[in-house]
């Protein structure tokens, strides 16, 4: 017969530290997958090709004022028939430019807004993690519960990821630290200088390489990290929840004083 050996209020407690820690780990992933989406939309999907919406955007205002007024009537004023027939090859070609604009207009409007408000919710998301898990751990030692080392380490784990997710090129205005989140300016401005599509030079290979790692192996190792930091939770987490209802015993060959020490 199975014999609970916590008392019901640590049970409720670790319970709701991991409904809260799966929240916040669920709103890391889905930043995360939003900036990798972006990066991949704009290098593969190319719906921001040839930086049009930056174009488009940044001389709509000079077309504006650079254009004469217009007059009332001029006094070469052609008529109607002497007028070229407009060709239909043209227009149809001219459609399509201006239907691609638009479309190229709105992502780069969307990912102004998603970018830095994916990148928000992931650091503030990181940083309550942390929290969130440091008092996981205390509470776990204050218990004398098993699976206490695997909460720690998820903690651990959890201050690193907050490190690497942490905008350092911003916080420090520095160009030689750098982490995973980006907005659109940096993504737009970087990949203006490594694509030959959009008027860049012909990059050599650490160049290439480095854009690469700056916009997809960082969010790529915050991904692994996030996962390092569920893993080591749930494997503490069960142990300790075995232990707890009496599921799991120690070992018999296990002396008392060893077994009965926190970790």
């Amino acid at each position: 017969m199975h014999t609970q050996t916590q008392p019901p209020e640590f049970l409720t407690a670790m319970r709701s530290v991991r409904a809260a820690k799966n929240v916040f780990l669920l709103l890391i992933l889905l930043g995360l997958l939003i900036q990798i989406g972006a990066f991949v939309a704009v290098q593969w999907g190319r719906v921001i090709d040839e930086s049009q919406a930056v174009v488009a955007m940044s001389e709509r205002n000079e077309v504006k004022t650079d254009q004469p007024p217009a007059t009332d009537k001029p006094d070469d004023q052609s008529t109607e028939e002497d007028a070229p027939a407009a060709d239909p090859t043209k227009a149809t070609d001219a459609a399509d430019d201006d239907t691609g604009s638009e479309a190229s207009e709105l992502w780069f409007v969307s990912l102004t807004w998603v970018l830095p408000g994916s990148r928000f919710m992931i650091v503030v998301s990181a940083a309550i993690l942390t929290i969130i898990l440091m008092f996981a751990t205390m509470l776990a030692i204050n218990g004398r519960a098993s699976g206490v080392s695997g909460v720690l380490s998820a903690a651990l784990w959890s201050m690193f990821l907050l490190a690497v997710v942490v905008p350092w090129q911003q916080a420090l205005n520095t160009s030689i630290a750098c982490g995973a989140t980006f907005n659109v300016a940096e993504l737009l401005r970087r990949t203006s200088e490594t694509l030959p599509r959009w008027g860049a030079r012909t990059p050599n290979l650490m160049e290439q390489i480095l854009y690469y790692v700056r916009f997809l192996a960082f969010p790529g190792l915050a991904l692994l990290v996030w996962l390092v930091v569920t893993v080591k939770f749930a494997r503490g987490y069960g142990r300790m929840l075995r232990v707890a209802l009496g599921e799991e015993t120690k070992p018999e060959n296990t002396p008392d004083m060893v077994s009965d020490t926190p970790l």
